[in-house]
């Protein structure tokens, strides 16, 4: 059988790059099959949670449920200051284990003692928090607790991603998504639990199991010393994975939180609705794609040739994206009930949105690969994106309602894809790799 899934992709692959499968593409396919297998069986139980959430709760709770993740989003950027995807980088390009053992010992005892002052400072300002947010107290410690539990959950599995343990984070993905819709199918038999608090409790179980699990499959890796070697590498490439980060966070969720503060609640919930049956689900796939792709394209030394196959792979996206996800969006939306209207210009528009999408992760990976120079690239391609995103959020919103959200995020995306792909040349070269 994986015999013939392999002559299958060898076909395929054929035909759209013109060229047989290399060793390195097919440990490539390999270890995506792996993390396709995880993710593709968590997003199926994720998107049951979604719709099921969604119907159960109605859009007021569900919109209350997508801040409070939101918001979320925007108090972990000071908890990693790009740490993370720095350490992903330099695990995924040697194999030594004291090298991978310091980095790792490193990179967590900085993520903690960012996370503790982050911590600090967020009880200082609450109240200037709540005004900027739109949120009530209660909700501040709701989203404060998932925070935390977040942070804790993204680092371990940042840490499998970087060391090529694709079997381990695709079992992790499984993990959450059934403890997700199991602990909140508990919630629903219980009437009184029926309100976005249910839902925050569950994803947050989700992901306390993850956190078990997973350093379960890494605690061999620490050793509680901290190197000022790899501490140096870290800050100098996590400076600009942290740029990027802290635009990512505005160009995901800006848009809800000023739907949030311009809108009603219901809003927020519909929005989310067309937004999960759409660009959630091609993110996710982005997130799966991605897991495999940024190690295996940070170790290859033929990045060039990557960025040209990626070209030929895009107008197949294009052509049968749109089709498939206007249709996949119109059933979503038909399970999640009548009280969130299917609108066809919305469903087409968040389709072309989940493809720009798509085509900004793949070539914004690939550059990032490359080293600080891409690092660099990559942070200022978010950066101008994030700014647009932001203003044209806040002139929109008011005027066209979430129609505006997503014209926002497709003509954002497009213009980090534009900036993108002029730089691409640095991986014709690639020289970073000598000193990163």
């Amino acid at each position: 059988m994986k015999k013939l899934f392999l002559n299958f992709f060898n076909l395929v692959y054929k035909k759209i790059f013109a060229e047989e499968m290399t060793a390195n593409i097919e440990i490539f396919f390999k270890n995506l099959g792996y993390v396709a297998l995880g993710f593709g069986i968590a997003k199926v139980l994720t998107v049951i949670f979604n719709i099921l959430a969604g119907r159960v709760l109605g859009p007021e709770e569900y919109g209350k449920f997508t801040l409070v993740i939101s918001v979320a989003s925007f108090l972990t950027i000071p908890m990693f200051m790009g740490i993370s995807t720095a350490m992903v980088k330099y695990n995924a390009e040697g194999e030594d284990f004291k090298r991978r053992s310091a980095i790792i010992s490193t990179a967590y005892l900085m993520v903690f003692l960012f996370s503790l002052v982050s911590i600090f400072f967020y009880l200082i300002f609450k109240p200037r928090l709540l005004r900027l947010f739109s949120i009530s107290d209660s909700i501040f410690y709701l989203i404060l607790l998932f925070t935390i539990i977040y942070a804790l959950s993204s680092i371990i599995t940042r840490t499998l991603q970087g060391l090529h343990e694709m079997k381990k984070r695709s079992m992790l993905e499984i993990i959450f998504g059934v403890g997700l819709l199991g602990v909140f199918t508990l919630f629903i038999f219980m009437k009184d639990s029926r309100t976005f608090i249910a839902a925050v409790f569950a994803i947050c179980i989700a992901y306390v199991l993850v956190i078990i699990i997973g350093m379960a499959s890494i605690y061999k890796y620490f050793s509680f010393q901290f190197s000022r070697y790899w501490a140096g590498k870290l800050i100098r490439y996590g400076f600009y994975s942290l740029l990027a980060a802290v635009s990512f966070i505005f160009l995901t969720n800006v848009d809800k939180v000023m739907i949030n503060k311009y809108l009603a609640t219901g809003d927020l919930g519909i929005y989310r609705a067309y937004h999960a049956s759409s660009l959630g689900i091609v993110s996710s796939f982005m997130v799966m794609f991605t897991t495999v792709f940024f190690p295996t394209a940070s170790k290859s030394k033929a990045k060039w040739n990557i960025f040209k196959r990626i070209n030929r792979f895009i107008p197949y996206l294009v052509i049968f994206g749109l089709p498939i996800l206007v249709g996949g969006e119109f059933i979503a939306l038909k399970l999640y009930g009548k009280n969130y209207p299917i609108n066809l210009a919305l469903l087409i528009l968040f389709g072309l949105g989940a493809i720009t999408v798509s085509l900004y992760g793949v070539y914004a990976w690939l550059i990032v690969s490359a080293g600080k120079t891409g690092a660099k690239i990559g942070m200022m391609a978010l950066v101008i994106a994030a700014s647009f995103n932001i203003i044209m959020n806040r002139a929109l919103i008011p005027l066209i309602g979430i129609t505006g959200a997503i014209l926002a995020t497709i003509f954002s995306y497009l213009i980090a894809v534009s900036f993108l792909l002029p730089k691409a040349k640095i991986l014709q070269v690639s020289k970073e790799d000598e000193e990163n």
